[in-house]
């Protein structure tokens, strides 16, 4: 069994390696990729907008919707209980992320 490693492949590899480093030492605006993470932010400050701007939606026309089960049939203000909380946890899911991730 020959257990003998060649180490002439990886070399230019290393090299190569070497090189990537240096040149991101040198220039550190390149491996911090600058300008990207603010676009990636402002992306992301413009998504959390739409989502607040959809959870005011989703909560007024659940919160319709309750109103006018109450008035026009028979059902209790205990029944709309799952109705109204499951609407201010898909309202509220926008704040409620960036809660837990600020």
């Amino acid at each position: 069994m020959n257990t003998t490693v060649s180490y002439t492949s990886s070399r230019p590899l290393f090299i190569i390696l070497c090189l990537v480093v240096l040149v991101f030492a040198l220039f550190p605006e390149l491996a911090h990729a600058s300008g990207g993470l603010n676009k990636v932010n402002d992306f992301m400050e413009d998504l959390a907008k739409i989502l607040r701007g959809a959870s005011i939606v989703t909560v007024t026309v659940a919160l319709m919707w309750i109103g006018y089960k109450y008035q026009f049939t028979d059902w209790d203000i205990r029944e709309f209980g799952r109705i109204l909380m499951g609407a201010l946890l898909i309202g509220g899911a926008a704040e409620i992320a960036r809660y837990f991730v600020s």
